[in-house]
């Protein structure tokens, strides 16, 4: 299934996530867990602190970027 450019633009906007966007949020917090658990070693509550301070933050300086703008990507 290919990703909605629409989603990704939400989710990169700074407006209020759709539910798709979240979702899709939630796919990729999960996945970096993932590799944080499995590749660098850390337990699951280390992984989910690490995931807390640097999506948001990754999601922040993206959205600065984009802004939603589809020619920014």
């Amino acid at each position: 299934k290919g990703v909605d450019m629409g989603t990704v633009l939400n989710l990169f906007s700074g407006a209020k996530n759709t539910g798709a966007a979240d979702g899709m949020l939630g796919s990729i917090s999960n996945a970096f867990m993932g590799k944080l658990t499995g590749q660098v070693g850390l337990d699951a509550g280390k992984a989910q602190q690490v995931s807390g301070m640097v999506m948001p933050a990754i999601t922040k300086l993206l959205s600065d970027k984009i802004g939603g703008n589809a020619a920014n990507l």
